[in-house]
Formats: structure tokens, sequence, C-alpha cells
């Protein structure tokens, strides 16, 4: 299974993800944090900006196809295992950088 996920990242979450913006990968970061859908009000925290910023941004990924309300005040994922993904890339990014 880990493996079929690796391939779903290089074969469709680097390429959606090749357009977004660093604050759009912000905004998904901070969803990958929740297992389940994202509560906007969490995420707005989590990014320390207003209603009406993370709102944009919000708008933004669902236009994009990135993510989709699935409730009032709630988000989610709209392709698969993205969570995963983002997880993995955080993680190694973290890993990667030198360190002082």
């Amino acid at each position: 299974m880990a493996r079929a996920r690796h391939g779903l990242g290089a074969l469709i979450h680097e390429p959606a993800l090749s357009a977004a913006s660093g604050i759009d990968k912000e905004f998904l970061l901070a969803m990958a944090q929740d297992d389940g859908p994202s509560k906007m009000a969490d995420i707005q925290r989590r990014l320390n900006v207003d209603v009406n910023y993370a709102s944009q941004y919000r708008l933004r990924l669902i236009a994009a196809e990135l993510i989709y309300a699935t409730r009032r005040g709630y988000v989610d994922f709209a392709l698969p295992y993205p969570r995963d993904y983002l997880r993995d890339q955080a993680t190694a990014d973290v890993y990667a950088t030198p360190r002082d």
C-alpha cells in the first residue's frame, strides 16, 4: 500500500501541486495536520491569519479542485491520499534542511 501511495504522489500529487503557490501549499499543509476534514477555524489559527485571508485561499484551492467544502466551515482534500503525501514531504523537507 505504501508503494502505491508513493506512486500516487509522483503521478498525481506532484503535478497537481506544482501550480500551487507557497501560501496555497501552507494552507494544504495546515489541513494535512488533521486526520479527516479540516475545520476552517483550525486552519486559520495554524496559519495565524484572519478569516478573510483564509477564506480567499480556501476559494482558490476549491477553484483549483484541490479541496472541497464538506460542510459549513469544513474542507477536505479532493484527491486521494494527499494528506499522507504532504506529511511525508514535510518530514523529508525537515530532514533535508541543513543545520548550522
